[in-house]
C-alpha cells in the first residue's frame, strides 16, 4: 500500500516528477503514471493503485480540470474519502471536489523544499497521512550510526585479534 497515488495532467509530468522526488525524500511512498508508453494498457495497475493508496493527489491546472482520467481518478478518490485537491496552478475546480482537503503548491519554487509554499503543504499533508518511510536526512543519519557500529564492531575485533596473538606468542616463550 502506498502512501500517495498522483494523478496529473501528463503534460506536467516534470513538474510532478519534482514533486514526486520531494514527497519521496520526505517518506511518502508515491505511486504516479511516469512510465506510459503509448498503445500500452496501463489502467488496470493504476486502478490497483489508486484503490490500494492511503489518500490521492490530484494535481490540479487548466490541464487536468480538462483531463478525463484526472476527472475519473478524484471522482473515485472523492467517493473513498481520500481525495487531496492540490493546485499547481489557478484552475476552477470542478465543483463536485471542493469538499475535499485542498492545498495549493502554485507558489512552489519546483524542486526546493526549503520553500515557505512547499513546507506549508508538506504540514498540511502530515496532518492528513503520515508518511510511511523514513525521509532521506534519517536514512543518511540511520547509514552513518550503522558506519560507526561497523567501525567499533571493527575496532573490538583488532583488539581481541591482537590480545589473543599475545597471549598464544606469551604461551610459546614460556613452554
Amino acid at each position: 500500500m502506498t502512501d500517495l497515488y498522483i494523478s496529473y495532467s501528463t503534460r506536467e509530468r516534470h513538474w510532478v516528477s519534482k514533486l514526486v522526488s520531494a514527497l519521496e525524500s520526505d517518506g511518502y511512498s508515491v505511486w504516479w503514471e511516469h512510465v506510459a508508453v503509448l498503445g500500452d494498457d496501463i489502467r488496470p495497475d493504476s486502478q490497483t493503485a489508486l484503490e490500494a493508496a492511503k489518500n490521492v493527489l490530484a494535481i490540479w491546472s487548466p490541464l487536468a480540470v480538462d483531463d478525463y482520467w484526472v476527472l475519473q481518478d478524484a471522482k473515485q478518490a472523492e467517493q473513498s474519502g481520500k481525495l487531496i485537491s492540490v493546485f499547481y496552478k489557478t484552475a476552477e475546480l470542478p465543483s463536485a471536489f471542493n469538499r475535499s482537503d485542498i492545498a495549493s503548491l502554485k507558489e512552489w519554487n519546483s524542486g526546493d523544499k526549503s520553500d515557505a509554499a512547499y513546507q506549508e503543504f508538506v504540514s498540511t499533508l502530515k496532518a492528513i497521512v503520515r508518511p510511511s518511510q523514513p525521509t532521506e536526512s534519517r536514512r543518511k543519519e540511520a547509514l552513518q550510526e550503522r558506519k560507526l557500529r561497523i567501525q567499533a564492531e571493527q575496532a573490538k575485533r583488532y583488539v581481541f585479534t591482537e590480545s589473543s596473538e599475545n597471549r598464544i606468542r606469551q604461551f610459546r616463550e614460556s613452554v
